[in-house]
């Protein structure tokens, strides 16, 4: 049987800048105006983007693995995220927090999408930017991987695959 490599989407499977837009900000958002909130919240959407390298990944090993993805996320996000990006479905399942009334790092979150992959829990890989997320999927049972870069995602994930 294949493993299952279970994907978040923000900071993993689509990029932003929107940290360093946010972190740029000379005042608090309490203290922008009406208008410079809708500017900052485009300029935020707008610097969202697909990571390709790893949507390579996952395309060249599709035949090794199953997919699935976990996101802390608005309802309807599966829709959005494969409008605005035009991703095809690769995944089996897509939990999303807005949907479910979970979010992680709650363990039930977990539970809920081991509750659907057909792999046992130490066959499942969690991949999250968020180290609190990581280390609740370890308590799960999953292996897991601190997404930072690609390049040191691919380091991680050839050690956690031997």
């Amino acid at each position: 049987m294949k493993e299952h490599i279970i994907f978040d989407v923000g900071g993993v499977l689509v990029l932003s800048s929107a940290s360093e837009l946010l972190a740029n900000l000379d005042k608090g958002l309490s203290e922008l105006s009406e208008r410079e909130r809708r500017e900052l919240k485009n300029q935020i959407w707008s610097s969202e983007h697909i990571n390709k390298e790893l949507f390579y990944f996952i395309e060249e090993n599709k035949e090794r693995f199953d997919y699935s993805i976990l996101t802390n996320n608005i309802s309807g996000a599966e829709r959005f995220l494969r409008g605005k990006f035009g991703i095809n479905k690769f995944y089996s399942n897509f939990v999303c927090s807005g949907e479910t009334g979970i979010a992680k790092p709650d363990l039930a979150a977990f539970k809920h999408i081991l509750k659907l992959v057909p792999q046992a829990p130490d066959q499942c890989i969690f991949v999250d930017d968020q180290e609190e997320n990581v280390a609740a999927a370890k308590r799960a049972g999953m292996r897991a991987i601190l997404y930072k870069d690609f390049d040191s995602f691919k380091v991680a994930f050839e050690n956690s695959t031997k």
